[in-house]
C-alpha cells in the first residue's frame, strides 16, 4: 500500500474515463454524455422544471446549463415555454423525439453505473460516497 496518494489525480482520471464512456454510449443518439444525463433527468421530473433546477442538480453555472439546454433544444429533444405566472421563467419540456430516446439513454446510464460498481461491495460504495461527500464539503 502506498503511503502518499494523489487523490485529486485519481478523481480526475476517473472523471475523464467516465466522460469518455458516457460520450461514447450517447453518441449514437446524437448527444453527449452530459446531455444524455440532463435529458434523462428532465424526462423523470413530475413537476415543471426550469434551468435553475438543472444548474442545481448538475452543479453547473448558468452559462453551462444554458448551453446544454440550447443544444438539446436545437436538436429537437426539448423545448422551452414561458409560464403564465412569471414571464422570466421558461419551463423545460421534453419533446416526442426526446421521449423516443429516453428509455435507451436510461439503459445506457444503468449499464455505466453497473460497470462502475462491478466487484465493489455495497459497504465499499457507501464508504466511497461518504468520503466523496466530505471532500465536496472540504472544497466548498
Amino acid at each position: 500500500m502506498k503511503t502518499k496518494k494523489d487523490i485529486g489525480r485519481i478523481i480526475n482520471i476517473l472523471s475523464n474515463e467516465l466522460k469518455k464512456s458516457m460520450n461514447k454510449d450517447a453518441a449514437c443518439y446524437g448527444v453527449t454524455g452530459i446531455q444524455s444525463k440532463v435529458l434523462y433527468y428532465i424526462s423523470k421530473q413530475k413537476s415543471d422544471i426550469f434551468q435553475k433546477d438543472i444548474e442545481a442538480q448538475f452543479h453547473t453555472s448558468r452559462a453551462t446549463a444554458s448551453g446544454l439546454l440550447q443544444l438539446l433544444e436545437e436538436n429537437g429533444l426539448i423545448r422551452r415555454e414561458c409560464v403564465d405566472y412569471d414571464a422570466r421563467l421558461k419551463k423545460i419540456i421534453i419533446t416526442q423525439k426526446g421521449l423516443d430516446i429516453k428509455e435507451s439513454i436510461g439503459k445506457e446510464i444503468d449499464k455505466t453505473e453497473a460497470k462502475l460498481k462491478l466487484g465493489i461491495s455495497d459497504d465499499e460504495i457507501d464508504t466511497f460516497l461518504k468520503v466523496c461527500d466530505k471532500m465536496l464539503i472540504n472544497l466548498r
